[in-house]
């Protein structure tokens, strides 16, 4: 008797340990090197082995045993560089990266590496790290508008144009010839056959009703409506699971 295959197959992934001090904080001695050959021979050993994502991790200083650090993006596309099926996933933090320049990195990594390279977007949780590099510490709810604003792009903050990581027209079309959104990779990979420009929404700005309906409320139903080319309202915008 055959036994029916899921639908949906389960996904590996690994994390990359580019710090020195293994992968959490333990006084037992950990057997991970940060090092590109070590890394580079594990990248090509998890590809080989049907692993399809791994995630670099981000530090900019030394902490809790992570004496030595590799910076995320340009370690990513390393890794990228030396496999040929891999997704690597670049954890960055907003507020010690502009937007627009990431966007600009993603999508040359993006093409360097065929459509592999993706980001992490993590509002940060380390705050000796922030304040060490000139940044302030916001509270939480604060750090996470701050991610909000650096994925969609905030006019006030990033010029006229808005830029962000996700809010990527200009430089979707000018910076390699069409080169979509980071993230892509990932998407494909879960198997989706047509993507379109995403939107980052709080769950505050999301109300759900009886009939499991997604209402989205306030300034992003009304930019949702205008990517759908909806007509002029700012009716919420129910979207149906």
């Amino acid at each position: 008797m055959s036994v029916p295959q899921p639908a949906d197959p389960v996904r590996f992934a690994y994390w990359v340990p580019n710090v020195s001090g293994g992968l959490f904080t333990s006084r037992i001695e950990q057997r991970t090197d940060w090092g590109y050959d070590y890394n580079r021979e594990l990248a090509v050993l998890a590809e080989n082995n049907g692993f399809d994502h791994a995630l670099s991790q981000v530090r900019y200083m030394a902490s809790y045993g992570a004496e030595y650090q590799h910076e995320s993006t340009s370690f990513s596309l390393a890794l990228l560089l030396a496999t040929e099926r891999l997704k690597v996933i670049a954890a960055v933090h907003p507020g010690l990266w502009h937007p627009c320049v990431l966007a600009k990195l993603g999508a040359t990594a993006d093409h360097l590496s065929k459509g592999r390279f993706a980001v992490n977007v993590d509002s940060g949780w380390f705050k000796d790290e922030f304040t060490a590099l000139g940044e302030p510490w916001l509270e939480h709810d604060e750090r996470y508008r701050r991610s909000e604003e650096f994925i969609r792009g905030d006019p006030a903050r990033h010029g006229a144009g808005g830029c962000g990581v996700a809010a990527l027209e200009d430089l979707r079309v000018r910076a390699l010839g069409g080169v979509d959104y980071a993230l892509r990779p990932v998407l494909s990979s879960m198997g989706a056959a047509h993507i379109t420009q995403g939107w980052f929404v709080l769950d505050r700005n999301i109300t759900v009703s009886a009939d499991g309906t997604l209402t989205v409320q306030g300034a992003d139903a009304e930019a949702l409506g205008t990517t759908a080319a909806a007509p002029e309202s700012h009716a919420p915008v129910a979207v149906h699971g």
